[in-house]
């Protein structure tokens, strides 16, 4: 039996949720999925 790591989703809050495991080789949908959480933790850090 071959066994090996998959890297998880850095947005990925529950690890119970499926995604894709060649997510790697999306840079497009990773870099966009990563500013609009910055953005998010901007936009909360103001209200605070």
């Amino acid at each position: 039996m071959l066994h090996c790591k998959v890297a998880t989703l850095p947005w990925l809050t529950e690890q119970k949720e499926k995604f894709d495991i060649n997510w790697e080789h999306k840079q497009w949908l990773i870099y966009w999925k990563l500013f609009w959480a910055r953005q998010k933790l901007k936009h909360q850090k103001r209200l605070a």
